[in-house]
């Protein structure tokens, strides 16, 4: 079902508010100007997006107090829905989709969410005692497929649940039905033996980066091999049954080897390609940048657990919209620039497409008098305004400060308003 048909349908509405009696009064916060609100989330407050808004819509602006009495009305599940709905359309509709030798690549990876110090979020969350600044962190994990930028699923949870739990929580949802046709891609602290075994088991293929330490992998290191085949056996002596995993040594532009494990066994595949298919990895670093940076997905709306998730979903909505909406223009920016025969290739501003969005959030779901396809047009014309080059290649150095890298995105400027 389209998303803008979904929302205007009574039935989604009364799911996804609290109660029965909430959005049923003549009220100026309706449903759905509290889903554009959180849609519009900035790093303006609140109360200035929605005076925007309402003079728009020419009607009388409201305190902010009932603006979050509205918002702890509205269920964050609502975007969870609405996401689904998005990757069904994306996955089944689409004619063309990336892969890489058959394969969809997709990648599974958490990161460290820091929220304001709220007693309510204690019991859901950590509070970080160890920080003279009083602070809350969850955990975000995001199944990502890296070559259609697509974000599978997510999660903000607890950091005490673990990043191997929520590897299979979201495979198991399987909301985009990749099956067996898909290689995820992983970082070190998805290696082991149970995490491959019961991929394995799954019929899922993979490919991740060995931790360094154990002597399967030093032994490796230490040989003159490069690609070896080995079986593979738990830390717990109780369990017998080894498994087959093939180890491939990388060798990085610093000198330095890194050794990635596979059961993909397909021998024509060779060193290099895997290489060029691991570093494909970066991928969901980058979405993470742009979820923390370009939709400033720390800075929270709202102290509220449910404000908080309000925010988080829907910046994932907001990212998977980005990127189905802005296709077109894209490929007309690519197109432009090989026929000018340009240094580089550009590409739509995501700090641009961004912002259009969620100005255009009432246009595109609650204006009925707009044709659609003149709207979609319009947004495509907007969305070409000062793109950007790709610049292939481009290498960044790591920072050796936990602190630096725990506070880049709060220091970053801010783009989208």
């Amino acid at each position: 079902m389209k998303i803008k048909e979904l929302l205007g349908m009574k039935e989604f509405q009364n799911e996804y508010k609290k109660k029965e009696t909430d959005f049923t009064r003549s009220r100026k916060l309706t449903f759905e100007i509290v889903f554009c609100l959180i849609m519009m989330k900035s790093v303006r407050k609140a109360y200035n997006v929605i005076r925007e808004l309402m003079l728009e819509r020419q009607e009388e602006a409201v305190s902010g107090s009932a603006i979050n009495q509205a918002r702890n009305k509205f269920k964050h599940e609502a975007f969870i829905k609405l996401n689904e709905e998005i990757i069904s359309l994306f996955y089944e509709e689409k004619e063309e989709l990336k892969k890489w030798k058959g394969y969809f690549v997709t990648a599974v990876d958490g990161s460290s969410i820091t929220m304001g110090y709220h007693k309510s979020l204690l019991s859901f969350f950590y509070f970080n005692k160890n920080n003279s600044v009083k602070e809350i962190k969850g955990r975000a994990t995001i199944y990502y497929d890296v070559l259609n930028k697509i974000i599978i699923d997510s999660n903000l949870v607890n950091p005490k649940i673990g990043e191997r739990e929520l590897l299979f929580n979201h495979l198991e949802k399987d909301k985009a039905k990749l099956g067996k046709e898909q290689i995820i891609i992983m970082d070190r602290g998805y290696s082991g033996y149970s995490v491959f075994k019961k991929l394995m088991e799954q019929d899922k293929i993979f490919v991740v980066r060995m931790q360094k330490g154990s002597k399967l992998v030093e032994d490796f290191l230490q040989s003159d091999e490069v690609d070896k085949t080995v079986e593979m056996f738990s830390s717990d002596n109780k369990i017998k049954e080894g498994i087959n995993i093939r180890l491939l040594k990388i060798r990085l532009s610093t000198g330095e080897d890194e050794i990635l494990a596979t059961n993909l066994h397909d021998k024509s595949i060779t060193l290099e390609e895997f290489k060029e298919l691991y570093f494909l990895r970066w991928g969901i670093e980058t979405k993470y940048g742009l979820l923390k940076e370009r939709l400033d997905l720390e800075n929270f709306s709202g102290k509220s657990l449910e404000i908080i998730k309000q925010d988080f979903y829907s910046s994932v909505f907001i990212s998977n919209l980005e990127v189905i909406l802005t296709e077109d223009a894209n490929e007309e920016l690519e197109q432009r620039s090989i026929a000018k025969n340009n240094k580089h290739i550009y590409k739509v501003a995501k700090s641009t497409s961004y912002s259009i969005i969620k100005d255009k959030v009432w246009e595109l779901f609650f204006d009925d008098s707009l044709n659609i396809d003149d709207l979609l047009t319009q947004l495509t014309q907007l969305f070409k305004n000062e793109p950007i080059p790709i610049r292939k290649n481009r290498k960044y150095e790591r920072g050796d400060s936990v602190y630096c890298s725990r506070s880049y995105y709060k220091r970053r400027k801010k783009y989208v308003y």
